[in-house]
């Protein structure tokens, strides 16, 4: 159960049951918290991934993770996927490796949600990353921080 409090107030006093803790895939976490560090990383809103005007690719913290776990990108397709009725500007969606039929364009699959130890608070993330436009270095650090709390890490990350 997540506490009420501020979003990263409710990150943080989520507490992880012993079967979560051991989903944990504990070098992606570190992994996903220091791509979230790197400061060439450009953050977008509301999809895993989009191409800017420039050229260059934006990412929502979420799809971070996806990349970070080694699934591609496919372009847009609005006779497959769905987003609100529409194709966003510049959308692209992550495609598990093994299965083309599954495309994901706001949310990262349950199982890597699983193996970061977010799939009770996911959506916090997303919100955090779109609503309250929180920067990567932040999440990162938030995200560190829940992990800690919850003896899934020793201390930071380096």
């Amino acid at each position: 159960m997540i506490p009420r409090g501020s979003l990263p107030d409710r990150v943080t006093k989520t507490v992880l049951s012993v079967d979560q803790k051991a989903r944990i895939d504990v070098e992606l976490a570190k992994n996903w918290i220091r791509a979230l560090r790197d400061p060439k990383r450009k953050q977008a809103r509301s999809l895993l991934q989009r191409k800017r005007p420039d050229g260059k690719k934006g990412q929502c913290c979420l799809g971070v993770a996806c990349e970070i776990d080694g699934m591609v990108t496919a372009p847009f397709d609005s006779k497959i996927d769905q987003y609100q009725g529409r194709k966003p500007v510049g959308a692209e969606v992550f495609v598990a490796t093994d299965n083309d039929k599954e495309r994901y364009t706001t949310m990262p699959p349950m199982e890597l949600r699983y193996r970061l130890g977010i799939s009770d608070i996911t959506n916090i993330f997303a919100q955090l990353n779109d609503g309250n436009r929180m920067p990567f270095g932040k999440i990162a650090d938030l995200y560190e921080n829940f992990l800690i709390k919850n003896k899934v890490l020793d201390g930071p990350v380096e």
